[in-house]
Order: C-alpha cells, then structure tokens, then sequence
C-alpha cells in the first residue's frame, strides 16, 4: 500500500468524522446550508458570523466578549445573534458586548459603559438610560 493512499484514507475519515460533528451544531446555532457540508468561505456572511460564535461556544466558555457580532448581517441572522447571546446569559455566561449598534446595546445589555479616549465616561443600568441618552453620550454630548 502506498503512503498517499494510507493518508487519503485517514483524510475521508476525518471528514466524514467532521461532517457528523458540524450537523448538530449546525442545528443548534441555526445555520443555514443549501446542501451538504459547504465552506464556511461559501456561506452568506450571517452564517458565517453564526459558524464562528457556534464553534467557540461550544468550548462552553464562563466568559466572552463579542465585538459587533450582527455588524454587516441580515435582520435574520440578527435575531439569531441576539437569541444566542441571550442564551448565553441565561446560563450564567458573563457577556461583555462592544457594539457600535445603539439599538444592540439596549436590547442585550443589563449596564451599559461608554468608552472616549481610552477613560470610562459613563456607566448606567440599562433602564437609567434612553437609547438617544446612549447615542449623545456615546458622542461626547452627556456628562455621566
């Protein structure tokens, strides 16, 4: 038996190995795949977006910060997104959320802090402050 032929064999293994490991998961965050196990590179940006936070939540994480996880996806996958995060919180994962979406932070946030220069500027509870409040602080018009 040829070396290449030992190694193709261990490769369609491991394939199929992965393709049965990738079909809950993408159940359970939701993807979208017209058929098979396509690339993720293939998949529209959503469920890119939705590939990347399934595979590292699924190390089951006490802890994660997310950096505008619904920038440049669709309403879809938006509400996909967010009802993951949710569940995150749910189960007692701490969340830490930048966002350059007003309307994200006042929807999945519990406190809010906003950030200029490197300094805190402010810090409220969620329900001490209105999303126009946010936006004005956020650009430098409301002192904390």
């Amino acid at each position: 038996m040829l070396a290449g032929d030992r190694f193709a064999r261990r490769r369609l293994h491991r394939s199929a190995h992965l393709a049965r490991r990738a079909a809950p998961v993408r159940d359970t965050y939701g993807v979208v795949a017209l058929g098979g196990n396509p690339p993720v590179g293939s998949l529209s940006g959503g469920n890119q977006q939705k590939v990347l936070l399934g595979k590292w939540l699924e190390t089951e994480p006490a802890a994660c910060f997310l950096e505008d996880p619904t920038n440049g996806v669709d309403v879809a996958a938006v509400a996909d997104i967010h009802a993951l995060v949710d569940g995150l919180a749910a189960r007692g994962v701490a969340v830490l959320l930048a966002s350059s979406s007003a309307e994200e932070v006042m929807r999945l946030a519990d406190r809010v802090v906003v950030v200029s220069g490197g300094r805190t500027v402010a810090e409220h509870d969620i329900t001490d402050i209105t999303r126009d409040q946010l936006v004005a602080t956020a650009l430098g018009g409301l002192p904390q």
